[in-house]
């Protein structure tokens, strides 16, 4: 003898899976059965489910996993005396958007997001992805390794996600998502790498000739230093966004210097 209930716990992923965030009364609706019902067939796959919001505006999504892991991200907000604290967490959803809630946090917060449900990724992500010239220097050294598109053009929200979480210790702003991340954010703290030692840098002016945006800067404290490196620390001082092809100019710059 079937359980009680069986079709309806059967169906219960697949609507999930193609429709989400969705109310209780909707998937009850569609699965035929009760409200109290639908929260004991909700319980029964637990932590697969995201669930926010209050009241009637509660929503509920399927967790989709990334990479094979079902596991949040969590958000870290370095303040201004270099302390990181843990913000929030973000997941990933079907059938596609991501749930993340901004309200403990400063940023600003469209209405249509109030309970933490993205279409895509949360605002703040984008500005920390790899772009720009730097973005594709980035994406040229390290998509095989990352198992990512050499152009990061070309990723999606997920990829976007796992490079930030492995390798988004350094990006523009304050924020740091992932634990990966924010251990290699730990351990420069602990030994910040050795800094670049004058002839490094001036192997680095001859491809910066080169490009119309790269061009060699001022002489500063009696030598050059590459573009990318002034308008970086400039950028951070006038407290504004950083452009795209600075966001991984610490990280690009290092690493030619090694190479």
């Amino acid at each position: 003898m079937r359980p009680r209930n069986q079709p309806a716990r059967d169906q219960l992923t697949a609507v999930l899976v193609r429709r989400a965030p969705i109310s209780a009364s909707s998937v009850a609706e569609q699965l035929g059965v009760s409200i109290p019902t639908l929260h004991r067939l909700l319980q029964e796959i637990g932590s697969s489910v995201v669930s926010t919001g209050k009241a009637r505006r509660t929503r509920y999504a399927l967790r989709k996993p990334l990479r094979g892991e079902l596991a949040e991200l969590p958000l870290y907000e370095v303040d201004a005396s270099g302390c990181a604290e843990l913000v929030t967490s973000l997941a990933l959803v079907h059938p596609q958007g991501t749930c993340m809630s901004l309200a403990s946090t400063a940023w600003p917060v469209p209405e249509e997001s109030r309970d933490g449900w993205w279409d895509g990724l949360p605002y703040p992500l984008y500005d920390m992805r790899p772009q720009g010239y730097m973005g594709r220097q980035f994406a040229r050294a390290e998509h095989r390794q990352l198992r990512v598109s050499v152009n990061p053009e070309e990723w999606t929200d997920a990829d976007v996600l796992y490079v930030l979480s492995r390798t988004g210790s350094d990006v523009s702003g304050n924020l740091i998502l992932g634990n990966p991340a924010y251990e290699h954010w730990q351990g420069n703290k602990v030994a910040p790498p050795e800094p670049l030692k004058p002839r490094a840098l001036g192997r680095l002016c001859a491809p910066c000739r080169a490009s119309r945006h790269h061009r060699c800067g001022r002489l500063q404290r009696g030598r050059r230093i590459p573009q990318v490196l002034r308008t970086a620390r400039t950028s951070r001082q006038r407290h504004a966004p950083c452009d795209g092809e600075v966001l991984w100019g610490r990280w690009f710059t290092r690493c030619a210097a090694l190479g």
